[in-house]
């Protein structure tokens, strides 16, 4: 039997290199890496309570926390369809355990979309989308200096589940 040496186990830690750079993709369709800032505005910043607090009630005591949502959402409300067109008042609001960035209805939308598309991801390709991003780092490519990208400092993955007022 041959015992186990740096000369003879060489090609075999090379290919193990080789592996692992193929894993991470530092090409532009990497969107970890290449985030634009009309991407960036297609997600849901929460802003109030701060990071740390996040982190601690989501990692380390693993406690659910609520988006804040109006109370008309999973009921089936009648209304006069004329009066209705002319309305832009927010609905009645439910507070949550987070305060965000966008108005109720759109926060509804941004979150049924994200929701959808993770649950989508997970069902089809197996593969965990959804991630509470903790800080952005702004950076250029020198090749292209007149292009500014965001990547993520910290991710967390989490889920989105929606339940009902009931």
């Amino acid at each position: 039997m041959q015992s186990m040496n740096d000369d003879n186990c060489g090609p075999v830690f090379e290919r193990v290199e080789q592996w692992k750079k193929r894993l991470l993709d530092l090409t532009r369709r990497n969107r970890l890496l290449y985030l634009t800032e009309a991407k960036a505005k297609r997600s849901v910043e929460i802003t109030s309570p701060d990071i740390a607090y996040l982190i601690d009630a989501i990692v380390n005591r693993g406690r659910p926390l609520t988006f804040p949502m109006s109370v008309a959402d999973r009921q089936l409300t009648l209304t006069n369809s004329m009066q209705a067109e002319g309305t832009t008042e927010e609905p009645p609001i439910r507070k949550g355990d987070l305060e965000t960035n966008l108005p109720i209805v759109d926060l509804s939308r941004s979150l049924y979309r994200l929701r959808h598309e993770w649950l989508t991801w997970q069902e089809e390709q197996g593969i965990h989308t959804l991630f509470l991003a903790t800080g952005l780092l702004k950076w250029k490519e020198a090749s292209f200096p007149d292009e500014e990208f965001l990547a993520p400092i910290i991710l967390v993955p989490v889920g989105l589940e929606r339940k009902s007022l009931d």
